[in-house]
């Protein structure tokens, strides 16, 4: 998700809800910062990766928005990654 501002995906009007980013790339590395899945964003900014049980960094490939992620066995987990409108 990007805030809104200046950015022509985001939306530019002043306490604009956050816009979804399509097409960016996002990976997932593990503990040795080995990329072990990817995904691209889709249209509604939603990407989907199957991994198993760990300790993750998901990382957006474009501006390098990064979060950490702990993925339990059998669960499905939701991360949202904002993209700043500086990217």
């Amino acid at each position: 998700m990007r805030k809104p501002g200046s950015d022509p995906r985001s939306g530019s009007e002043a306490g604009a809800a956050k816009k979804p980013v399509s097409g960016d790339p996002i990976v997932a590395r593990d503990k040795a910062r080995t990329t072990v899945a990817r995904a691209i964003s889709a249209h509604d900014g939603s990407f989907r990766m199957s991994l198993p049980k760990g300790v993750y960094t998901i990382v957006e490939g474009i501006c390098g928005v990064r979060k950490r992620v702990k993925v339990e066995s059998g669960t499905t987990r939701t991360l949202t990654l904002v993209i700043p409108n500086s990217c």
